[in-house]
């Protein structure tokens, strides 16, 4: 009888045990899953961010892209020597030695990938576009620095030292200058070749820039699909 009330406690106890262990599981089951739901609702969080970022970099290149190829297709026009009257000469030698620099800002870009950063995409595909896209703006910035040092170190002490920054100031701020100043500038071999040199550095630029673009668009498609 004894022995008979035994197996039966037994029973009782093993069958509690086991559904104290499934309600365990359950619970772990459900934590688990309330956790990679919150994972994944950051993940999209993150990814919406992302693509506003995106966004804004795309439109601010847009911008600085076509500026700047504008430019570079004047440039050619100045070095490839086409016959100009002097008004024209005035006009072109005053935006010869400009650029529009590009502020490329992206902050979540560099925080996604960065070794120590606490949020995740679990898409690699998307991580590798994204490594190929901060390469690409890092490209515009090292191009963007040879043209500021080209500015710094050659065209504006050339300007200064021989006195045709005043003239450029003049004519940019009020269109009115000396303006057989400005002509004499325009027919200057030495600065003839220094733009040609401009025109090298920005050539390289605008092409980053180009690439950089078409990454970003490549980019903000993959984030809106998601």
């Amino acid at each position: 009888m004894k022995n008979n009330k035994s197996g039966k406690y037994l029973k009782y106890a093993f069958g509690e045990i086991i559904l104290v262990v499934i309600g365990i599981l359950i619970a772990l089951q459900i934590n688990n899953w309330n956790d990679n739901r919150i994972a994944n609702n950051n993940e999209l969080k993150l990814i919406a961010s992302l693509n506003e970022e995106l966004i804004s970099i795309r439109d601010e290149l847009k911008i600085d892209f076509e500026s700047n190829n504008k430019n570079l297709k004047q440039v050619e026009e100045y070095l490839d020597e086409i016959e100009k009257n002097n008004e024209q000469k005035i006009k072109i030698v005053s935006f010869l030695d400009i650029y529009s620099q590009s502020s490329v800002s992206h902050p979540i870009i560099t925080n996604v990938l960065s070794a120590n950063s606490s949020s995740s995409i679990s898409d690699d595909k998307l991580l590798k576009e994204l490594r190929k896209l901060q390469l690409s703006y890092n490209k515009i910035k090292e191009s963007e620095l040879y043209l500021d040092q080209l500015w710094n170190s050659k065209i504006s002490d050339f300007l200064s030292r021989n006195n045709y920054a005043k003239s450029l100031v003049n004519y940019t701020r009020t269109q009115n200058s000396d303006g057989q100043n400005l002509i004499e500038l325009y027919d200057n071999s030495e600065y003839k070749n220094i733009i040609a040199l401009k025109w090298l550095m920005q050539s390289d630029w605008v092409r980053n820039q180009r690439i950089a673009l078409t990454e970003t668009e490549k980019v903000i498609v993959m984030t809106e699909k998601k």
